[in-house]
């Protein structure tokens, strides 16, 4: 790995999987659904993840809170118990959790510069009641005449294109790129005008031998390509400096093709900050 490509480092708090064990916890004894959040275990987790952090801050550009997704109150308890231990962990705010942005206010209130929006990876209502809640978070944060955000804001696991591309985020994560070379498929963006239109949504191609689309899904699979389709997806690939053919047996491949779209999406995106109008949200909402 070649250290000059790497901007920094953003550490993830395991928030996910502590919120796993809460409902395993929960299932099992049947108590109050935050009540492993007030466990012997989670706070050994706590005082373990405070070590890890002391122990690699050299390496550490930023990390986040130990978030109890969907639950604001315990966030910001843990918020604090971190602050109190000498750490300065990126605070985080679930979507569905803070419909009148009270919590967004509070961060704002405290003078936090960087702050985590979680709880975006839904689908069907959910998915609409998030873009709602998007817009007004960043009306708020963008109510200026130049209508810039007032402060960085993260989207933790934002996979939904659309999403980051038309909300001025500073920042996003993701496992798409890997996930998808997992499932033998790679990430292309849409050819129109004589050029690679990479700030629209891509599409999903199937590489894998063992892919379904190999057989009978007409344009969607590498293999079944032809004309002008696959004279666009093979120049792509030259541009990626990608060998079509490890694409079909190599996950290593496919996943680097992914990132190195992603790298490319980066660099196509205006620089941050940049104004938010809801108005360019037209289509995103019912």
């Amino acid at each position: 790995m070649n250290i000059k490509n790497i901007a920094g480092h953003f550490l993830d708090s395991g928030a996910y999987n502590q919120g796993q064990k809460a409902k395993a916890y929960y299932k099992e004894h049947g108590k109050d659904r935050w009540a492993y959040f007030h466990t012997d275990e989670f706070w050994q987790y706590m005082k373990d993840y405070v070590a890890f952090v002391k122990k690699n801050k050299i390496a550490l550009d930023l990390y986040t809170n130990v978030d109890a997704i969907g639950n604001a109150e315990l966030t910001w308890r843990n918020q604090q118990w971190l602050e109190k231990r000498g750490l300065t962990p990126v605070p985080v705010i679930h979507a569905g959790t803070d419909p009148d942005l009270k919590w967004l206010k509070h961060y704002l209130s405290l003078k936090y510069t960087l702050i985590g929006f979680g709880g975006m990876a839904v689908t069907g209502i959910r998915k609409e009641e998030t873009k709602r809640w998007l817009n007004n978070c960043f009306e708020y944060l963008c109510n200026n005449k130049e209508h810039l955000p007032i402060v960085k804001i993260h989207g933790f696991g934002l996979t939904d294109f659309k999403l980051w591309i038309h909300y001025p985020f500073y920042s996003v994560d993701s496992t798409t790129w890997v996930k998808r070379g997992a499932f033998g498929e790679i990430l292309v963006p849409r050819f129109k005008h004589g050029k690679f239109q990479l700030l629209n949504p891509p599409y999903i191609l199937g590489t894998s031998t063992r892919h379904k689309a190999r057989t009978h899904l007409r344009g969607m699979h590498l293999d079944v390509l032809r004309g002008k389709e696959k004279e666009n997806v093979y120049q792509w690939l030259e541009e990626l400096d990608v060998n079509p053919a490890e694409l079909s047996t190599s996950h290593f491949a496919r996943t680097q093709a992914n990132v190195r779209y992603f790298c490319r999406v980066q660099n196509a995106m205006p620089k941050w900050p940049w104004p938010f109008h809801r108005k360019i949200q037209k289509g995103l909402l019912p």
